[in-house]
This record gives C-alpha cells, structure tokens and sequence, in this order.
C-alpha cells in the first residue's frame, strides 16, 4: 500500500532534517500506538541523505550496541572500538555527524525503560555536549502508552532535547474514504462503516485488509474473522504484554466494556460484585486502555460515567473476537464468521455513533461534538447520541441515530432538547436531525 496522509508529519520531518544539515543536530519523536505508521514515516526520508536504521528490540543493551555498530558500519560510519552502551554510539554518530549529515532512526526508543533507563539522563548529557555542528537528524520512535512523558515530560530525563514531538492516530475518515475507493472504486457507505469499525483507522489493520482483497463489507468480516491472518490474534498479543499475569479480570472488563456495559456497577455486577475500581483506574491512568465519557456540559467531577476503550480497533476485537476464541480453536471458521455478522448488526447503533461523532468532530465545522445524557438521579428521559456545537453561533444539531429512518421518534430527542435548551443550551437555536447508514456518503 502507498504512502497515504501525513502530509503535516512529512513536512515537518523534511524541513528538521535540513535544519540538521545547515545547522546542529536536530531530534525528533514520533509517538503512536503499535500499527500507526511510526517507522514508516521516520523511514520516509530515507532518499534525502544516508540513514541508519536501528531496532531497539527488547534484548540487553551491551549486545543491541554491538549490532548498531555493525548497521553503521553497513553505511560507511565508522565507531571506535570500545563503545559498549547506547549513549557511546550516539556519541559516536554525533561526531561523525560532523563530517558528514546523516539521518538516524532509533525504532523503539522507549524499549530502554524496560532493558535500562539509566540511559536516558546520559543520552541528554551526550546530545547537549555533541549536538551543536553535528549534521544528525535523530528520529526516534515511541509506542507504550505514557512513554513521552516519562521519556521527554517534564521533569524527565530527556526533557527539553526533542526538537519535535509528533504523535500519530489513526486515519481520519476523509484518508479512509480515499484509501478505500483506491481498492474499490464501487465501495459504498456500508463499505467504509465496516473499514472503520473493524481496522480503527489503523494503517497496519487497513493495509492487511485491502491487501487481502477485503475492500465490501462482507469481504472485511471475512477477513477480519479468517485465523490465517493476524486479526484473530492481534488483540490478545497487543494485550498480553501489557496488562501481565494478572490479564484475565483485564480481559474480563474490557470485554464486558466492548458488549455495551459501561458503568462500574454494571461491570461489577457481571463479575459477581467483584471490587474493580483499581483495576480500571490502571486500565485508564497506567495503560491508557480505557477512558471515561461523560455527557456535554458535565463537570470534570462529575459521577455521570461511562467507560470506552479508547483505541476502536482493540474494541472491534474485544466484541468480535475475544467471546469466540473456542471458535477459532475448533476450526469453526464459518460459525465463527457468522457469530461476528451477527454482532456487528447488533451494535451497529454504537458503530454509527462513533463514525459519526468522529466525523463531525474532523470536519471542523463545530467548536465542540459529543453526547448527552441524563444523570441517574434526573427525570428527564432519553439522550442524545451525537451533539454538535457551534459557540460563534450559538447553535447545534442534536442527533439521533438508527439503523433505519422509520425507527426514529422525533418526540424523545425533542424531550431531550428541551430539557437542555432549559439549562445550558438556553437562547440557543437547535435543530434536530436522524443519522443512518444511508447519511454515509462516499
């Protein structure tokens, strides 16, 4: 698949890497989740001047030293002998820089916290003492969730030494859109949902399924549900590292996150009253799996909660995979694929919702997008599902969505906009509207 999107990202790579080459060394981190496209970006620079690329694969860092002297000597650096540690091989580069530019790229960087974060403090002093009338442009990538800020925050190590940091998402649905009729000039609305839905946007899931032909919706499902390609795995093998031994009351909750139950009593109350307020607050503050969502106009205390996993392709996997996991084992490849059809018909509603909510949010045109909904304790019935905001305007469009036209009842969103118009939207003009999948347009 071609390089797609990112065009702000390239610019600012190209422009600090001739920054490096007139000037003193330059360093910059790309930040993303696994999948979102780090490398490629960093390696998108590659024809401009001579690169070295090194993957900090988690290993030992005498002997990860010892093969990046040999990747360099692979493009004509050479390193004295003797370097041993991470922050002697950059003070090597920084001197050769100084003879001739050269980009570095530094795959995995925050791998160090595991293998020795003791390197991090001698880096910063390596690259302020060689830094200046080094021609190096450093690009160094970052994956686990809170690692800049532990890495380059402030008050951290690095602090102050990265030129630039960018943090990659995934696709916006206008880059969806065009990637999609790209592989199929004839894909419809339901097509790009079911891309949405089941890749999150991510470029590493989006180029699996285009690759493999997967560009319909029942085409994506399909493969999306076939054990010969890395769908089926992928979430247990994102997951499994991260959350430890301790991983099935994880899995347990995100699992019953992604099936629709939102609220901690509702949680707790699946688990048999299972005490879970530690486990998510680590989900949400230690490994950034999960988030809380509150309704427009909430207080930032406020107890009106419900919980998401925040990254769509890990709760497309969650509500797709993970229940069905005895399927894949038995080879019901089949069964399993209808199980899945199944599902996604019954959540179509959420799947709407968020496409649409991220839709209106990428489109620019409002000040704020969200939901509301009522407190537990209010009298006032119903919510609703996307609400947009324009504040120079002082105007909005409540949304209801539905799988078809005719299941809509103008009367409960009205009972809701009245309500709102009654507190915080008061002298506001709202208009009220009902999504379907028939409003995806391509």
């Amino acid at each position: 698949m071609r390089f797609y999107s990112r065009q702000s990202e390239l610019e600012i790579l190209s422009s600090t890497a001739a920054s490096a080459r007139r000037g003193s060394a330059r360093f910059t981190v790309i930040a993303g989740r696994f999948g979102v496209g780090k490398t490629k970006l960093a390696l998108s620079q590659i024809r401009d001047t001579p690169t070295l690329y090194c993957y900090a694969a988690r290993s030992n860092e005498t002997l990860l030293t010892r093969q990046f002297c040999r990747d360099a000597e692979q493009i004509g650096v050479r390193i004295p002998e003797g370097v041993r540690t991470l922050p002697q091989f950059i003070e090597a580069l920084l001197r050769a820089g100084k003879l001739r530019p050269m980009t570095v790229v530094l795959d995995a960087f925050d791998e160090f916290l595991a293998m020795n974060p003791a390197v991090y403090p001698l880096l910063a002093q390596v690259w302020e003492k060689g830094a200046e009338g080094s021609h190096i442009h450093l690009v160094a990538t970052v994956s686990a969730a809170g690692a800049v800020e532990q890495i380059f925050g402030k008050g951290a190590p690095m602090q102050g030494i990265a030129s630039n940091i960018m943090r990659l998402s995934a696709f916006e649905i206008a880059s969806l859109q065009k990637i999609l009729l790209d592989y199929n000039p004839y894909a419809g609305g339901e097509d790009l949902l079911a891309l949405f839905a089941f890749s999150g946007g991510i470029p590493r899931y989006v180029r699996a399924l285009l690759e493999a032909d997967a560009s319909s919706k029942e085409s994506i499902v399909n493969a999306f549900a076939n054990p010969e390609l890395l769908f089926c795995s992928e979430g247990e093998n994102l997951l499994t590292p991260v959350l430890g031994r301790d991983c099935g009351t994880y899995f347990a909750i995100l699992s019953l996150i992604a099936d629709g139950y939102t609220g901690i009593q509702d949680i707790s109350e699946q688990l048999a009253g299972k005490s879970i307020g530690g486990q998510l607050r680590k989900l949400e503050e230690e490994y950034r799996l999960i988030e809380k969502r509150r309704p427009l106009f909430a207080a930032q205390a406020s107890q009106t909660v419900r919980y998401a996993i925040s990254d769509r392709f890990l709760e497309a996997w969650m509500r797709y995979i993970f229940p069905f996991r005895n399927l894949i084992e038995m080879g019901e490849v089949d069964l399993l694929r209808t199980m899945v059809r199944k599902k996604y018909k019954q959540f179509l509603p959420e799947t709407l919702r968020e496409f649409f909510v991220t839709r209106a949010t990428e489109s620019g045109k409002f000040t704020q997008v969200g939901s509301w909904w009522p407190g537990k304790r209010s009298l006032v019935k119903g919510e609703i599902p996307l609400l947009a905001l324009d504040q120079t305007r002082r105007s909005a469009i409540a949304c209801d969505i539905r799988r078809k036209k005719k299941q809509f009842d103008p009367q409960a969103l009205q009972t809701a906009m009245d309500f709102l118009q009654s507190e915080s939207l008061e002298g506001w003009s709202v208009t009220q509207q009902c999504l379907t999948p028939d409003d995806i347009t391509i």
